[in-house]
């Protein structure tokens, strides 16, 4: 979420036009299309934790790059169009390997599909959700009680 807004606002900062801006919003997303059957190869060929871990680090080099760029003041919009672009090929391979990762433990434990699910919220919306736990409700609410030792149909006392 705040690597949109700031990547908006730079592009803004630049070039003064909002179509830029989607230019280089499209050329965050872009990746994503393209990407899926290629890193698929790329993921059983690899180990999952290496590529995980690659991609991890080369999206935070990424992200320094442009960051050490601004800050010498040398930024271009090409700067930042290449970068993005580098970053959302990178961020697409890792979504698909946490993906794929994710449904190989729900296959191979058919016990933990609640936590999967939970795991996969977090990955979709990390604030929301930790969020909702913490004060007790929306989504952490409904988790506990879904988590709920018992027969089927008694809720959990609230805590």
């Amino acid at each position: 979420m705040g690597e949109n807004v700031v990547l908006g606002w730079l592009t803004l900062e630049l070039t003064n036009s909002p179509f830029m801006v989607g230019v280089a919003m499209s050329m965050r997303m872009l990746p994503l299309f393209f990407v899926g059957v290629p890193a698929g190869a790329l993921a059983d060929q690899c180990s999952r934790h290496r590529l995980l871990m690659l991609t991890s680090g080369g999206q935070a080099l990424t992200a320094a790059t442009l960051g050490v760029v601004v800050l010498l003041g040398t930024v271009s919009l090409a700067h930042v169009l290449l970068v993005t672009l580098a970053a959302g090929v990178l961020r697409g391979i890792e979504q698909l390997e946490r993906n794929v990762a994710l449904q190989q433990r729900v296959v191979r434990q058919p016990d933990t599909r609640l936590r999967a699910a939970a795991e996969f919220a977090l990955q979709l919306e990390p604030a929301q959700t930790l969020a909702g736990t913490r004060r007790g409700g929306g989504r952490g609410r409904a988790l506990r009680q879904r988590a709920a030792p018992g027969p089927p149909g008694v809720r959990a006392p609230r805590t």
